[in-house]
């Protein structure tokens, strides 16, 4: 894997990230609300929302195994870098 393709990965995750955690900051305000209401929240709802965070801390992980990759040695842009 070259650094520009290692780079590509890591931005699209990070991308999908910044995407899930908008979704998530979005229904913030049901969770509160419900809370200070004493309503029950929907498990659908809840579910979704788990569903939200465990691919994020799944993306995070592919994140951290990237950036442990060395690039290529024949990696044009690690003449450049040197």
């Amino acid at each position: 894997m070259t650094q520009q393709e290692k780079t590509a990965a890591i931005n699209e995750k990070a991308a999908a990230i910044n995407e899930l955690k908008r979704k998530l900051s979005s229904t913030d305000y049901v969770v509160t609300r419900d809370i200070e209401q004493e309503v029950e929240i929907p498990a659908d709802f809840k579910n979704e929302r788990q569903g939200w965070r465990d691919d994020i801390n799944a993306l995070e992980a592919e994140i951290a195994e990237l950036e442990a990759i060395e690039p290529d040695d024949d990696d044009p842009s690690r003449i450049m870098e040197e």
